[in-house]
């Protein structure tokens, strides 16, 4: 007996006022809905590319001579310039085409050196990233690298 008086339904809720109908209830968005892009996102798959790599050139040095009040000639003291960066070739499973390299891919220049035997900066390198089996070819033709494995490196140009 006590079973059924516990799941007794109130008649309040069975009122007409408290019954919906939620089938024919639509609920409304917060904010107004952005339309669709109109931009192509199609995305080409490029398996040949002819890509031009420049080397950065090496800092220039400095002149300079030590100049101090007890030795008028005490000799030069002038800093070496930094390297220029390499551009590198490196083989990975990451990229599946050549659509991302550019036509011109230029490492930057050392930086100068300074006073005080102070070496200019190194410039960083340039890491291109090509899907493993990548042949690279120099402008005749010639094959100078095959980047089969992961990990495998070309170094296409060589900075100063």
């Amino acid at each position: 007996m006590r079973f059924t008086v516990l799941f007794r339904i109130p008649k309040t809720v069975l009122s007409s006022h408290a019954v919906r109908n939620y089938s024919e209830y639509v609920p409304k968005a917060l904010r107004s809905l952005k339309p669709k892009s109109t931009r192509n996102t199609v995305q080409y798959y490029v398996d040949s590319c002819r890509v031009r790599t420049v080397a950065g050139n090496g800092g220039d040095g400095c002149i300079s001579f030590l100049s101090v009040w007890c030795n008028d000639q005490a000799g030069p003291d002038g800093g070496d310039g930094g390297h220029g960066g390499h551009v590198i070739f490196q083989a990975t499973h990451s990229k599946k085409s050549l659509n991302h390299c550019k036509s011109v891919i230029q490492a930057k220049h050392g930086e100068k050196g300074n006073h005080k035997d102070c070496t200019g900066k190194n410039a960083a390198h340039i890491v291109v990233e090509v899907p493993l089996g990548t042949i690279i070819r120099d402008s005749s033709g010639r094959v100078v690298g095959d980047l089969q494995q992961e990990g495998t490196m070309f170094v296409a140009a060589r900075g100063g």
